[in-house]
């Protein structure tokens, strides 16, 4: 009887371990963790300093006899987020308190870095014919400034503390600012 009772349990465990096993196998399974997709963050516009020209760090003196015009330059323009557009708007004499016009609006759409061609924003001014007029008359020193940014200008509030400068939460703007004085009496 002895011999006989042997087999038994060999044959429940023969049975009995591959299913413990399975079980194990089946009920030990961890899903792994679901990666979320990143979010690319936004980064502002850009400009190389040593590019502008005529440098911002200084005033531009400007003498109407040997120049008609003069050109500003913002040197390439760049954005880290390959896929945001450039916006731009020009100012003369901005002043934020009284009417601050807009000398170039830039194109509504925005441009691509592709689109940029030179990477750089380009201005053209004649300050006897651009700083003229008698709102500037009594202004020794007038300003010239370009406002980037990597989305489209929205519409300001009335307590907006840069009017027609205002872009949406989230976006970016930078700005280069030249001061340029020259003698109005020396205007053809």
């Amino acid at each position: 009887m002895l011999a006989s009772a042997r087999p038994l349990p060999i044959a429940l465990a023969a049975i009995a371990l591959p299913a413990l096993v399975a079980l194990g196998s089946v009920a030990c399974v961890v899903p792994m963790p679901i990666e979320a997709e990143p979010v690319e963050q936004n980064l502002p516009p850009y400009y190389i300093t040593a590019a502008v020209s005529p440098s911002t760090d200084q005033v531009v003196e400007f003498d109407p006899e040997l120049d008609q015009a003069l050109e500003l330059r913002t040197g390439p323009i760049g954005d880290p987020n390959a896929d945001d557009r450039i916006f731009y708007r020009w100012f003369i004499n901005y002043q934020p308190t009284g009417l601050p016009g807009i000398a170039d609006p830039g194109p509504p759409e925005g441009l691509t870095l592709a689109e940029l061609a030179t990477g750089s924003i380009d201005q053209r001014l004649e300050p006897c014919v651009d700083l003229g007029g008698s709102a500037f008359d009594d202004l020794e020193l007038h300003t010239v400034q370009v406002v980037i940014a990597d989305r489209p200008f929205v519409a300001d509030d009335d307590d907006s503390p840069t009017p027609n400068q205002t872009v949406p939460d989230g976006a970016f703007k930078t700005k280069l600012v030249w001061f340029i004085r020259f003698d109005r009496s020396k205007c053809p």
